[in-house]
């Protein structure tokens, strides 16, 4: 394979059919997406198709290697797809299938006379077909199996036997008593939310902890629209749903100033920005806006709000990760910590209830630990390590302890446990442990005495649907 340095991702998507060729979406640092040919002889590129900051889906090579088809956003401002025909030596390309709906393709038929395509047009995700001659649609697409679900193709057999991904997990909210200094928890964990079981994640608390908020999905995933940032008072009463309905995808991450604020991070045009979202209106303010060739992760926040803590990748650009501090008046932005080593990345990143202190999870080859540093910068000091440790860092109320989760296997059941550390330093101790599947995203209610989480499971199975081609 040949080195391209002016390439910062490259995803393979097809092989051509005489196995001489790989199709390849390739993203060059300056954030323009390429689809190219790369020779498997000699790794060589050529050029197929420039783009701009958009990517198809899924692209295929029809049976007889003349053409390559692909699902693409027809223009800026929507994630939903039509479905493309390019010459597969680069000379002319065509749309095949233009609709409002949301179009992914799924497939060319072995014997080029169908290609098949996932649709919303009828309201679910049905498999639909489109009849072939050559490089053009012969009529309308049919309709061939209603609510297939969130596919990701595999691929056809020659006996034209379609073999595909299906995500099945279930993922919800729940919260729960716990009394950090016996360490325990004094009530099974209740689930939250009546509506939209199995698509519920990412629970935050407000400042005033009056509130849970939490994202929950709707429809068909990664189109604007699909989630909702819902609100639900812990004191009872009907949940507030607020629909983002300019973002493809939004996760809160944890509270900011006094304003009942979550920090939320939505995904537009391919780039990473860093909202304020008010829980109670749905509002949104940006306060940081990314690049792509950058990456912009895990942002926490000040107690009064004036200050925005994140992580910046910088790995299409070569540079090691590091995290930010950012003055929201100013527009400012100071450089706190770098990780030492390629491979290292922070995971999570919690500011102090008085706001002096920055403590972050720190991924290495050895493991995760955790790390303190004074939030205006200064040296950082390794607060602990420990085996199977996962997820992010919290502060106690009174800010003399750091949490963190770890997973237990012991026993024959895994178990996500809760630990704190002194934030001066000395041993941890368990504080928690919550028996469920694949705990995660532990939040502490601001009096200390209450847990959100998310728990379930991310399945996924392998189907295989035949008789497409009767």
């Amino acid at each position: 394979m040949i080195y391209r340095p002016d390439v910062g991702y490259s995803e393979p998507k097809a092989w051509s059919p005489d196995g001489r060729h790989i199709l390849t979406v390739s993203l060059k640092k300056d954030q323009i997406a390429q689809m190219v040919l790369v020779s498997v002889a000699d790794g060589s590129a050529r050029l197929l198709k420039g783009m701009d900051w958009r990517r198809p889906g899924a692209a295929v090579y029809s049976p007889d290697g003349k053409y390559i088809a692909y699902d693409f956003p027809p223009h800026e401002g929507t994630s939903q797809k039509d479905i493309f025909l390019i010459a597969a030596d680069g000379s002319h390309e065509m749309p095949l299938v233009q609709h409002p709906a949301d179009d992914r393709l799924l497939g060319w038929a072995p014997d080029g006379l169908s290609l098949f395509m996932i649709s919303d047009r009828a309201g679910t995700a049905d498999c639909w077909r489109v009849a072939m001659a050559g490089a053009q649609a012969q009529g309308a697409p049919e309709l061939v199996k209603r609510d297939v679900g969130r596919v990701a193709p595999l691929g056809f057999t020659r006996d034209g036997t379609l073999f595909y991904g299906l995500a099945t997990g279930m993922t919800d909210v729940y919260t729960a008593l716990v009394d950090l200094a016996s360490g325990t928890l004094l009530s099974a964990p209740k689930q939250i939310g009546e509506r939209f079981v199995g698509a519920n994640t990412f629970p935050v608390w407000t400042s005033d902890g009056a509130t849970l908020a939490y994202v929950s999905a709707r429809g068909r995933a990664n189109t604007l629209g699909s989630k909702t940032l819902v609100s639900h008072p812990v004191s009872g009463g009907q949940p507030k749903e607020l629909p983002l309905k300019n973002l493809i995808s939004f996760r809160p991450y944890g509270r900011c100033g006094n304003a009942a604020l979550l920090i939320g991070v939505g995904v537009e045009r391919d780039r990473v920005d860093i909202y304020l979202i008010d829980a109670r209106s749905g509002d949104l303010t940006r306060i940081v806006q990314g690049e792509l060739s950058e990456g912009i992760m895990v942002p926490a926040c000040s107690p009064d709000g004036r200050v925005a803590y994140f992580e910046r990748l910088g790995v299409i650009l070569g540079r090691r990760p590091r995290s930010v501090a950012r003055d929201l008046s100013a527009g400012t932005e100071k450089v706190l910590y770098q990780v030492p080593q390629e491979g290292e990345t922070i995971q999570s990143l919690a500011v102090s209830p008085d706001g002096a202190l920055l403590a972050f999870s720190l991924t290495t080859r050895e493991g995760n630990r955790v790390h303190l540093i004074p939030a205006a910068g200064g040296e950082v000091r390794e607060l602990s390590r420990m085996p199977g440790l996962v997820g992010g860092v919290l502060w106690t109320p009174d800010g003399r302890q750091v949490l963190f989760g770890r997973r237990d296997g012991s026993g024959g059941q895994t178990a996500t446990e809760l630990w704190s550390v002194p934030f001066l330093g000395g041993e941890p101790r368990r504080v928690a442990s919550v028996t469920m599947p694949r705990v995660a995203q532990i939040q502490l209610h601001p009096d200390g005495r209450q847990i959100a989480f998310t728990a379930g499971e991310n399945k996924a199975e392998v189907w295989v649907m035949d008789g497409l081609l009767k």
